[in-house]
């Protein structure tokens, strides 16, 4: 058994050049590859990986994980930009597609001696085989399916796409009760139809097994909605408490520290919060001047025909807050780039996948072995 590695090992080699970092830490990432007692710095590496990405391309993140990883944020990113362009009906239809195809290629379990696994145990099934020699098939779920589902839901807002995505976050956590990579959007869902103190509960329960400060970001994430839905005062203090903790430990400019402070925001507006964005110069909404330079970026990549998911994101961004300039020339690229995709991915990412005699030998991934760190 190797000896057991730690993050900080890593970081006196990363340079501070954005290229030269990630391909150091993808090389450690393969490295790392099977190593159950590696596991956590395998997960590090990952979050390391999306940190430098941040602001860049996350081609270099996704290149890690498996394909339905990287088709499932395309269909959400495309769904939401399609939503913002006011064509609700083909972003549902979109993902309503690729929720089909996905329920097929990772169907639940008919037997219950069947386990469901996410895709971040990957790195577990050959001990789980080992544990469990009677199970001969497994169902693979991956873990932004997960998120998929969510959105599904969300954008659909009825009541059987939201009882779908429970029965799939109820079967995941058969396997795994407290797999962190479930708090948030579980939790969300929850809340959605109305499931307040449940919701709590299950963000209560990972908070027990939460270690890292990823792990408390999620957990925040999941509960800021209900401490200011409830307006429970006690429970704020105990977030602020929490933040307070955390903040040493955090890079602001990660993406989930982002989306927590702006799910804070958005159901109310709190001077806490404001002040803690303050602090590191940040702000809840854009000022004019970012969204100018987010233009300008949004302008330089629409002839850039190798980086469509940066542009996606800037005119997603500019739509959401109403950006006053002319963007007309943007959003025709953005339909031409909709249109490239349908066009790439066709048979492999919207329509019905082939059917395939079934090995039950071969019940292993073709993916690498690993998964994603949430």
């Amino acid at each position: 058994m190797s000896k057991s590695h730690s993050i900080e090992e890593l970081l006196p080699n990363l340079t501070g050049n954005v290229k030269d970092d990630i391909l150091y830490l993808k090389s450690k990432a393969m490295q790392y590859e099977g190593k159950l007692e590696d596991w956590p710095i395998f997960l590090s590496i990952g979050d390391l990986i999306y940190i430098r990405c941040n602001g860049a391309d996350k081609s270099d993140y996704y290149d890690i994980f498996p394909s339905t990883f990287t088709e499932s944020m395309r269909a959400i990113q495309e769904a939401q930009t399609l939503e913002r362009l006011d064509r609700s009906a083909e972003a549902k239809e979109l993902l309503k597609k690729k929720v089909d195809r996905l329920m097929q290629e990772y169907p639940f379990p008919e037997n219950p001696e069947d386990r469901l696994i996410c895709s971040t145990d990957f790195i577990s099934l050959p001990l789980f085989k080992k544990m469990h020699p009677e199970v001969k098939k497994v169902s693979l779920i991956d873990d932004v399916y997960s998120e998929l589902l969510s959105t599904y839901a969300v954008f659909l807002a009825n009541e059987e796409a939201n009882e779908a995505a429970i029965r799939y976050f109820e079967a995941a956590r058969t396997w795994d009760p407290l797999h962190l990579s479930l708090a948030d959007e579980y939790a969300f869902l929850l809340q959605q139809v109305g499931r307040w103190e449940d919701s709590l509960q299950l963000v209560q329960d990972y908070v027990k097994v939460a270690l890292t400060p990823s792990d408390f970001i999620l957990c925040l994430l999941g509960a800021f909605p209900y401490f200011v839905h409830k307006k429970d005062k006690e429970a704020m203090k105990a977030i602020r408490a929490a933040v307070d903790f955390l903040e040493p430990h955090l890079d602001f400019g990660h993406p989930r520290w982002t989306k927590a402070l702006l799910t804070a925001s958005r159901k109310e507006p709190m001077e806490y919060w404001d002040a803690v964005l303050q602090k590191h110069g940040l702000a809840l909404v854009p000022s004019m001047e970012i969204l100018d330079h987010l233009y300008e970026i949004a302008m330089e990549y629409a002839e850039d025909d190798e980086h469509p998911l940066i542009l996606l994101q800037c005119i997603s961004t500019l739509m959401a807050y109403d950006y006053p300039k002319d963007h007309s020339k943007l959003s025709e690229r953005v339909a031409d780039i909709l249109e490239e995709y349908r066009m790439s991915f066709g048979q492999d990412f919207l329509d019905e996948p082939e059917e395939e005699e079934d090995d039950d030998e071969d019940w292993l991934p073709s993916s690498p072995s690993f998964g994603l760190p949430n």
